[in-house]
This record gives C-alpha cells, structure tokens and sequence, in this order.
C-alpha cells in the first residue's frame, strides 16, 4: 500500500505531465501564448510547492 507522500509525489507528477502534453501540443498558438502561458506556469508552480509542502509536514 502506497503511503500519502508517494501518493502525492504521483499525483503532481501526473499533473505536471498533462499540463506539459497541454503546452507542448498548444503552446505554438496565439491563444495560448496571449492567455495561458504565464498563468499555466503558475499553476505548475503551485502545484510544485503543493505537493513539496504535503511531503516535507
């Protein structure tokens, strides 16, 4: 059985995977660089720090 900060470690790997197929496969267009871009670089960052908070308590 898997304990919580595994768990976490696999979740946020997860997401950070989905939101870099996300970039790469729409990154090269004008609505994401004018409207994700920097708040899609945020989220992947507080995702990061999330997920490194939970396994460090």
């Amino acid at each position: 059985m898997k304990d919580n900060n595994e768990s976490n470690k696999e979740t946020a790997a997860k997401l950070l995977e989905i939101l870099s197929d996300w970039s790469e496969q729409y990154g090269k267009t004008y609505e994401y660089r004018c409207i994700y871009d920097n708040e899609f670089d945020n989220l992947a960052k507080c995702i990061t720090k999330f997920f490194s908070r939970e396994e460090n308590s």
